[in-house]
């Protein structure tokens, strides 16, 4: 009963086929106790037309750890975000058109003040992520441009409930493909970059604090800060070779 209902809210609001069955949902107090732990094994995202039989995203196994009496509040603190062998595959055909548009257009209801107001009062509270084995593919027709992202490993963490935090991560790409207008740019190259960023929400501005990025033996340093305070973008880095 409880599959019936979800599948009636994705036909509602996605226009593509959400793959997935109850065998492969579980539930447990007991792995990361006293938090709760969901976990959904083998869910895909299949489009409709004109991308009819394609496949958007697939993931292997999909994991959330949560602050169990955060769970009856307004705030929910979700401790760790997990994502094993997840796979995308974005599309942009010579129309246009992206095969991630796949979100059902709903009418606006302004009558209900007790819905709107609800809403604006939850939020939530991340505070680690990780991807393992991860797989991106993007492919725009209309420029044309390719890019294949396999083998990537990444996480992160950081207090994204405050206004001012440092936002830590690491990644690890095994191999990177680049081609524009038929000119391969970049092909299967090693990819590793660890980034901590200082984060001022309330300011909208992002500091490159402690970075190092590597494509093979190529590595750069970046220092300064992007800023977005209003329309306007503000930014200073100097970046150098390592």
């Amino acid at each position: 009963k409880i599959k019936a209902e979800i599948d009636k809210q994705i036909a509602l609001y996605v226009d593509a086929k959400v793959n997935f069955k109850t065998d492969d949902f579980s539930l447990s107090l007991f792995k990361n106790f006293p938090d709760v732990t969901a976990s959904l094994n083998n869910l895909s995202v299949i489009n409709n037309a004109p991308f009819k039989g394609d496949t958007l995203a697939s993931i292997g196994s999909f994991g959330i750890t949560v602050d169990l009496w955060s769970v009856f509040g307004d705030k929910m603190k979700i401790n760790k975000i997990s994502l094993d062998k997840p796979r995308v595959f974005a599309k942009v055909n010579k129309e246009g058109k992206a095969n991630w548009d796949i979100v059902r257009p709903q009418p606006l209801d302004t009558t209900s003040k007790k819905n709107q107001d609800t809403t604006s009062k939850f939020s939530l509270a991340i505070k680690k992520w990780e991807i393992t084995e991860g797989l991106v593919v993007y492919e725009d027709k209309t420029m044309p441009m390719y890019v294949k992202i396999d083998k990537i490993n990444h996480e992160g963490k950081g207090n994204l409930d405050a206004d001012v935090f440092d936002l830590y991560s690491e990644t690890n790409i095994e191999k990177f493909t680049f081609s524009f207008d038929g000119t391969e740019y970049l092909t299967e190259k090693k990819v590793t970059a660890e980034v901590t960023m200082g984060m001022d929400l309330k300011g909208f501005k992002f500091t490159f604090k402690e970075n190092k990025v590597q494509l093979n033996d190529f590595g750069l340093k970046f220092d300064g800060f992007v800023a977005m305070p209003d329309t306007n973008i503000t930014m200073d880095i100097k970046y150098a070779t390592t």
